[in-house]
């Protein structure tokens, strides 16, 4: 699958460019159709080469992969392809780009200040960012918590993320209110 995905990449890069939202969208919809199944794919690039960045993300039996120097036309991008669950039952959430500076309708003032004191309260304090990965654990579990709902939790110490997810409730969104910059998204799941 490795082989495929990474000529998928390529075949964006081909046909978009530098593009990133089109090429997120490319390589999603290609994967969602090849190996999809019963659940999806979230594509994130980042656009920068060797971006600390760290994880915490629910996927279909562990189905992650991270990928670096493998675009030949943008050979500073970096992938992480997460499989995920998708939830089968009326109404369907939706498919979601964002990136740097995106918010959901579904994050209000309270939800915002809620996320940004978790991450305050878990972020180590260092003069630059290092995406702890115990940091990045601690902040998904304490959203999980908080909201009662499944929040992956993707940082980045340079604000270069974007994405495309199936997201739920209109909760997802990017955050700095630190060093680090966090993308943020509810996954859907049935009850």
């Amino acid at each position: 699958m490795v082989p495929d995905i990474i000529n998928l990449i390529n075949g964006a890069s081909g046909f978009y460019k530098n593009d990133v939202e089109n090429n997120i969208k490319y390589i999603k919809m290609n994967l969602d159709y090849l190996y999809g199944g019963a659940n999806n794919f979230s594509v994130y690039i980042q656009t920068q080469a060797y971006v600390a960045y760290s994880w915490y993300v629910y996927s279909v039996s562990d189905w992650r992969l991270s990928l670096q120097n493998v675009n030949n036309i943008n050979p500073s991008w970096s992938y992480l392809i997460v499989k995920q669950y998708r939830t089968t039952q009326p109404p369907f959430p939706s498919y979601t780009y964002f990136k740097i500076q995106d918010m959901g309708p579904g994050i209000t003032q309270d939800n915002m200040l809620t996320i940004y004191r978790t991450i305050n309260s878990y972020e180590p304090y260092e003069s630059v960012c290092s995406c702890n990965t115990d940091s990045v654990i601690q902040i998904g579990n304490a959203l999980i918590s908080t909201f009662n709902q499944r929040w992956n939790t993707v940082c980045d110490a340079s604000g270069v993320t974007q994405t495309i997810a199936h997201t739920a409730n209109g909760l997802w969104g990017t955050f700095r209110p630190k060093n680090c910059y966090y993308t943020l998204f509810v996954s859907p799941i049935d009850n």
